[in-house]
Formats: structure tokens, C-alpha cells, sequence
């Protein structure tokens, strides 16, 4: 677990941070899993959950509210060291609707909304959610495994025995 830590707070030591205010009529969403971050610049076909490139750009999302988001961005890191948290308002629902549809990728079993209206996007994204996948590489002694992690099914965990 310290290892997690530390690799999040790699992450995090790359971005600058603002707070955005929802002005518009849709809400934010959030999820199970409410903080996110991933590689902007990756085709969304071929976007990966949590997997960045070294020294290439990340960006995190944390809805805090249906009006309030933390929104990470590399590319405001040196705003960021000399200037603190950003405050910034979003009055385009067209980029609330590319958040909330990043937020329903990453959730694992639950999306919570304020009020109805984004049921079609929230389904849309139900069946697949930020999974490890493991290979094994070579047999006996000279086996590896190579884990990835990327948008999958969900296995249920088993019941813990004692």
C-alpha cells in the first residue's frame, strides 16, 4: 500500500489545480471511485484508466459536488507553484458532459446524480470499470506476470471466510 501512496503522489506532484464551479443546469456526477486521473492526450478508444506516460501529460478529475469539481491539469503546474489553487467557473454544458462521462467510465458499481436526466450516459458506461488484467509470461521457474490496468468487467470479490 505505501508503494500506491507513493506513485499517487508522483502523480499529484505533476499537476496544477483548480476549483470549477458548475454554472450550468446539468450536474456534476460522481461515483464509487471519485478520483480519477488518466492521460489526455491518449485516443479515447484507446484510453487506459490510471496509465500515463513518463513525463507526458495527466489529468485529474474530483467531483466534489454537483457544482464543485477539482480539475488536475500537468499543463498548470507552474501556474500552480507560484499562484495556489486556481477558482474557475464552467458555463458549457458540453464540458460537463465530457467530465461526467470520464466519471461514469471510471466508476465500479455506483454513479450518484443529483436529478435525473443522465440515465442514457450512466448506462452507457454500466458494464465495464478500471480493472487489473494479469498475463502470465512463461512456464515454472521462468514465469512472469505482467499486470495492466484497463476498462473491463468487474469480477465479485468472494465472500471473506475466516
Amino acid at each position: 500500500m505505501v508503494t500506491v501512496m507513493q506513485a499517487t503522489g508522483q502523480v499529484f506532484d505533476q499537476m496544477g489545480f483548480y476549483a470549477v464551479h458548475n454554472k450550468t443546469d446539468v450536474p456534476f456526477l460522481t461515483s464509487d471511485n471519485p478520483v480519477i486521473w488518466f492521460d489526455p492526450s491518449v485516443k479515447d478508444a484507446d484510453l487506459r484508466p490510471y496509465v500515463l506516460r513518463p513525463n507526458g501529460p495527466v489529468l485529474l478529475l474530483f467531483p466534489v459536488s454537483p457544482s464543485l469539481i477539482i480539475y488536475g491539469d500537468s499543463s498548470i503546474r507552474d501556474e500552480f507553484v507560484s499562484e495556489g489553487v486556481g477558482i474557475a467557473d464552467i458555463s458549457e454544458v458540453n464540458f460537463v458532459e465530457i467530465f461526467n462521462r470520464q466519471i461514469c467510465r471510471f466508476a465500479y458499481q455506483a454513479v450518484f446524480a443529483q436529478k435525473a436526466g443522465q440515465e442514457r450516459l450512466i448506462q452507457e458506461h454500466a458494464e465495464l470499470s478500471p480493472t487489473i488484467r494479469f498475463d502470465r509470461i512463461g512456464a515454472g521457474e521462468d514465469e512472469s506476470v505482467v499486470f495492466e490496468m484497463v476498462f473491463g468487467k468487474r469480477e465479485r470479490k468472494p465472500k471473506w471466510v475466516d
